[in-house]
């Protein structure tokens, strides 16, 4: 009888303690839901004093056992100027191994909305924000691609009315302090404390447009973008036969372009090039090519 009694001790002993795992587990996964709900609750009400608007439908719970995630369907976000996003889903996740990050997932059919009530419709495969798990501190790691970009049509770019895909991912610094104002005193802030994106790598095919590469962004005291990078370009030839077609640059700079890209590309069909931009002007190998419309940033 002893060696049997010795060995249901020790069963039970192993059965305690994997109950008692199991137990502190789901404690532990609990305390990071509510923790979860308190953050988004955090940063939905910091905002709205700002005068931002945050709405979704019922929020559900799940992600046991590796994860806290919190599924909010229809989530929509209006600045205070009118402009805003709305998407299909969001779901908010933090890793049980990483209890200081939240991570942000948004797939599906989604619109921009911009304050001149012009709307983008797209359908995102992949869009994800990496942040701390602090209610006001600007995003770090990003991961975003987008298919079938649907543009408004006053907009009359020369590439047509959708893009095919969208991608970039990489990292914006991050600025405490910013989630008190509205998004024109956040890019002032944000570019007063040396923000700046390293957009590690990015990918358009838009039209007869094939571009990827990757730069590193800022804003300058206009608070326009500017930066510089390397971009893989295919379809170059076409692609400014049709901006100097639609009067969006003049015939000789295209001339010029033109032959400098195919000069850089060897004889091949992709061109690597650098470029840059400045004073919204984007500008290869040092030949300006294209004027970028001004960003009207709103005064909130």
């Amino acid at each position: 009888m002893q060696p049997f009694r010795a060995h249901s001790s020790r069963w039970l002993i192993s059965l305690s303690l994997s109950a008692m795992l199991i137990a502190m587990h789901t404690l532990y996964w609990q305390w990071l839901c509510r923790r979860l709900e308190a953050d988004w609750q955090g940063r939905a009400a910091r905002w709205s004093v700002a005068g931002w608007h945050f709405g979704t439908g019922t929020a559900v719970i799940g992600g046991w056992p590796l994860a806290a995630e919190m599924t909010l369907p229809d989530p929509f976000a209006t600045a205070p100027d009118g402009s805003g996003w709305a998407g299909e889903r969001m779901v908010l996740r933090i890793n049980l191994l990483r209890p200081g990050r939240l991570l942000v997932d948004a797939p599906g059919a989604q619109q921009i909305l911009f304050s001149n009530a012009d709307r983008v419709h797209f359908t995102a495969m992949r869009q994800h924000l990496d942040l701390p798990l602090t209610v006001d501190v600007a995003p770090g790691e990003f991961d975003l691609a987008a298919t079938q970009i649907s543009l408004p049509p006053s907009w009359r770019i020369p590439f047509g009315p959708s893009i095919t895909s969208f991608s970039a991912a990489g990292r914006i610094s991050e600025v405490g302090g910013l989630a008190n104002s509205g998004i024109g005193t956040i890019i002032r802030q944000w570019h007063d404390s040396g923000g700046s994106m390293d957009l590690r790598k990015f990918a358009l095919l838009w039209g007869s447009l094939d571009v990827s590469g990757h730069a590193m962004l800022a804003l300058d005291e206009r608070l326009q973008p500017q930066g510089d990078g390397t971009a893989a370009v295919a379809g170059f030839a076409e692609a400014i036969a049709q901006l100097a077609d639609a009067g969006r640059i003049p015939r000789h700079v295209a001339m010029l372009a033109s032959g400098a890209l195919a000069l850089m590309s060897g004889g091949n069909a992709i061109a690597e090039v650098p470029f840059q931009l400045r004073s919204g002007r984007l500008s290869v190998r040092q030949i300006p090519l294209l004027s970028i419309p001004e960003v009207v940033w709103p005064n909130r």
